[in-house]
């Protein structure tokens, strides 16, 4: 979430600020989701693979 966002629902944040933001019809654009989507896929598969390493 950006500041603008937040500022926009009184400084909410996480679990009180999604909720409210769903209620409201304030739904992210699905291309942010889809790259929030990819760059997380790719930071877990570094992770995976750095733990399987670690084991060897």
């Amino acid at each position: 979430m950006t500041a603008e966002v937040r500022a926009r629902y009184g400084g909410l944040r996480s679990e009180q600020l999604q909720p409210r933001m769903l209620a409201d019809g304030d739904q992210p654009d699905i291309t942010d989701v889809e790259q929030c989507c990819e760059r997380s896929r790719v930071l877990f598969r570094a992770i995976t693979d750095s733990n399987i390493e670690d084991r060897s």
